[in-house]
């Protein structure tokens, strides 16, 4: 039996849904190598095991097979947005060689739906494609087969009969699958669940987050660790219109995903903002090379400012040196000063300062601060000024190293009593006294509830 799991982000829980329902289109948003593009002509050639891992066995015209031998559009195959405005290509390397209809607009749900269902009409398995709409009402393929229909009015739905199309073909699928597309969703997929247990994911499974907005992501990969039993994945999300994507992966090969302590993590690359002078205390640069290394260790990618100075190049350092992959962006202007790092993974020209932080912005899921001057402060409120005004929940921090911080920290708590910090917003910024708790509280970070900086009333 092909079962399907799904987790609840928000409830740190997998679930499971029954023999029939699964899953979804295409674009895969994976690491760049490197030196070069990761190639291959299906998942489970451009996408090979990590080093130490082994790709689960699967059985024989299963779905999981289905998923690791689909064929790849070729390399730089763009992506849509719903609007048909091309999506931003850093953020995929593969596009699942998918037809569609010209009139599909197909989102997350529907995407699941749609490579479960093209499995099992590709096998001719027609008797086990069926899906509930939101009303909760099942809609097997076999009865668009005998020629009926559903007519939906308001929530309530029946099934009609009159001179409809019939028969196990194409063009009878296509029309049962947009009907799907415009009544089905992750709120009537998430119907179906029961709970498991995160050990047991397997190929096909989803992480799902029923509801309106919700959103699913496919497992379309796994492999494991026979020494220490781990599990990791490859995982993809939906986009409307064309296709699904992988999020992006960390560093070199390292585009699968784990689980720690039952959660998805989602700190894959941390922001790091730090002088580009080395500092009077020698071991500020210590620090900053032990950040990098650490964060490679832990599969942490580093996004950072591009130079090859200060602490900032001891960071790039201490992550390229053991096998990280490091992200660097630089203003044209600093370029042509010759202060870029001439090792790194990725680097991002931009035009300007605004630009950069921005981009860095993008990149990162996270934002932590060691010790600098002028432009790590400016960099460190600019992030922390945009999550007070809710435009972004990632976490921030500073490693208070050697107290170097400790008269910002007075400040920012001078602020609060005399009225002009809320204390949410100062709560908004962590602090850490090493570099172990600061990544810590960013894989458990939960965005604080918040209040309005500045109510209706006072505008």
């Amino acid at each position: 039996m092909q079962r399907v799991i799904f987790f609840g982000l928000e409830k740190n829980i997998f679930s499971a849904i029954n023999d029939y329902y699964l899953l979804s289109i295409l674009i895969f948003s994976l690491l760049i190598l490197p030196g070069g593009f990761l190639i291959g002509e299906t998942i489970t050639e451009r996408f090979p095991a990590p080093e130490g891992f082994q790709k689960n066995q699967i059985e024989q015209n299963s779905f999981a097979e289905f998923l690791r031998n689909y064929p790849l559009k070729p390399q730089g195959s763009p992506v849509y947005h719903f609007d048909g405005s091309e999506k931003n290509k850093e953020v995929h390397v593969a596009v699942l060689d998918f037809p569609l209809l010209k009139k599909d607009l197909i989102q997350c749900a529907d995407a699941i739906i749609k490579l479960r269902a093209e499995y099992l009409f590709s096998r001719g398995f027609y008797n086990k494609i069926k899906f509930k709409i939101t009303n909760g009402m099942d809609v097997p393929f076999s009865e668009f087969a005998k020629g009926k229909r559903v007519r939906v009015r308001g929530n309530n739905t029946t099934w009609i009969e009159d001179k409809f199309k019939k028969g196990n073909n194409r063009e009878v699928f296509d029309e049962y699958l947009f009907f799907i597309y415009s009544y089905a969703g992750t709120a009537s997929l998430g119907k179906e669940l029961v709970t498991v247990q995160p050990k047991d994911i397997k190929i096909g499974d989803l992480f799902l987050e029923a509801g309106s907005p919700g959103h699913a992501v496919l497992v379309v990969d796994l492999a494991k660790n026979p020494s220490t039993h781990e599990k990791i994945f490859l995982h993809g999300i939906g986009f409307l219109k064309e296709t699904w994507k992988l999020p992006s992966g960390l560093f070199q090969k390292i585009h699968w995903f784990d689980l720690k302590n039952n959660r998805m993590e989602t700190i894959r690359r941390i922001a790091v903002y730090c002088g580009s002078s080395d500092g009077v205390d020698v071991s500020f640069s210590t620090l900053a090379y032990q950040l990098g290394k650490f964060l490679t260790d832990n599969r942490i990618g580093v996004v950072y400012g591009g130079a090859n100075i200060g602490l900032m190049g001891q960071v790039a350092n201490g992550a390229l040196d053991n096998g990280g992959f490091v992200i660097g962006v630089l203003p044209k202007f600093l370029k042509i000063k010759e202060i870029e790092h001439p090792n790194l993974s990725e680097i991002h020209i931009v035009d300007t300062m605004q630009e950069r932080k921005f981009k860095m912005y993008e990149l990162a899921d996270g934002f932590l601060a060691l010790p600098g001057g002028f432009g790590t402060m400016e960099e460190l409120f600019e992030i922390l000024t945009w999550s007070q005004l809710g435009l972004h929940q990632k976490p921030i921090g500073i490693l208070n190293w050697n107290g170097f911080y400790d008269s910002l920290i007075n400040q920012l708590q001078r602020m609060v009593d005399e009225g002009f910090l809320k204390k949410s917003h100062y709560e908004l910024l962590k602090v850490y006294s090493s570099i172990e708790s600061a990544l810590k509280s960013f894989e458990l970070y939960s965005s604080p509830t918040q209040t309005n900086w500045l109510t209706e009333d006072k505008l």
